[in-house]
């Protein structure tokens, strides 16, 4: 077993790169309440939000993340009566 390599850069690294609170905007942040009752959706949507709008964002994880919700949860926003704002937030994303 090897031990484990410490490293005071990294630690200093991580803590500064590490956003406490990430804003997230009103548009976006009504997209998410849409799936409040639907635990994966909102879980999903929600992670792929918090990482969009994060000062040091992953943009593969992103992009992968948005092309996901829109193969497996998209067509829970197009049923919603809402479904063209829903859309619309989508696509200023993109």
């Amino acid at each position: 077993m090897t031990p484990d390599i410490v490293s005071n850069a990294l630690k200093v690294n991580l803590e500064n790169t590490r956003d406490r609170h990430i804003e997230i905007p009103d548009d976006q942040l009504w997209l998410l309440s849409l799936s409040k009752e639907r635990w994966g959706t909102h879980q999903h949507t929600e992670e792929f939000l918090t990482e969009l709008n994060h000062k040091y964002r992953n943009n593969q994880y992103v992009i992968g993340a948005l092309h996901n919700i829109c193969l497996t949860e998209l067509w829970f926003y197009n049923a919603l009566e809402q479904a063209e704002r829903a859309l619309d937030v989508f696509l200023s994303i993109f």
